[in-house]
């Protein structure tokens, strides 16, 4: 956007002989020189990142590119290499006009070439994304290359900026979803495992519980026989107190009738 306001000011005063006119129509596009370079290789760190590269020699290559392109840019402010304007503050393409869409090309072609080289870390929705640039960014570079007025290849690579945020957006707020998903079934089987915990704390209650019944019911058991046993001996003792209690009374019986005979 910074870009496109650049080159809308260059455009605003182009034909303007006055010397703020001349002043903001060719430093606005000095800028949009230094801009789209700048973007290019801020673009060729996105994907260093992107891509997950160790390596920084795309980034040096990239860098060295544009550092040519700024000398030359340098160069074109006193031979009109890239550009010039006339007496009438018209802007006019330069002979080496092609060789600074040259250097956009080189970089933009290297990004291009690193990406099919690591194809396979990219996930193939990404991969539409970035063909949707840098398709963006070949179609606006040929309109710039067609109508010298029309700034298509800033709009371009605007929109190919936008295309980038959008989908990252997205991505994001997806991930967030499968984050809150994530952490909703994590919530779920902490639910689900306390319950199974409460269950078996529940079951091991249970079964303690019949334990007990049971030793419970084995000690009333016991305790019938007991009092069994007990009714028993208690019946016995009394069958034989009734014998003894015979028993003594036919031996006062007899002791009776001896006494008598001893007195007879």
């Amino acid at each position: 956007m910074l870009t496109i306001s650049c080159d809308s000011m260059s455009c605003l005063y182009r034909g303007d002989e006055s010397e703020l006119g001349i002043w903001i129509s060719q430093s606005a596009n000095i800028a949009v020189y230094v801009l789209m370079l700048v973007f290019a290789v801020e673009f060729t760190y996105y994907l260093h990142a992107r891509l997950r590269v160790r390596s920084a020699v795309r980034l040096y290559f990239n860098e060295a590119a544009a550092a040519i392109g700024l000398v030359l840019l340098g160069v074109t402010q006193f031979t009109g290499f890239f550009y010039f304007y006339d007496i009438h503050n018209n802007y006019l393409r330069g002979s080496g006009f092609l060789c600074f869409y040259g250097i956009l090309v080189i970089i933009y072609g290297h990004c291009l070439y690193k990406i099919h080289q690591r194809r396979d870390r990219i996930i193939k929705e990404d991969r539409y994304c970035l063909a949707a640039v840098f398709g963006v960014l070949i179609i606006s570079g040929i309109l710039q290359l067609a109508f010298t007025s029309f700034a298509s290849i800033n709009i371009g690579a605007t929109i190919g900026t936008m295309i980038l945020y959008l989908w990252h957006f997205f991505k994001v707020q997806d991930l967030e979803s499968d984050r809150d998903l994530r952490f909703a079934l994590t919530e779920q089987k902490r639910t689900i495992k306390a319950l199974e915990e409460s269950q078996s704390q529940e079951r091991r209650t249970r079964e303690k519980l019949d334990k007990y019944k049971g030793i419970f019911k084995k000690q009333q058991d016991d305790r019938q026989k007991t009092l069994e046993v007990l009714d028993r001996s208690e019946a016995k003792a009394k069958e034989t107190q009734q014998a003894l209690d015979e028993a003594r009374s036919q031996l006062e019986d007899l002791n009776a009738g001896e006494s008598g005979k001893e007195s007879l």
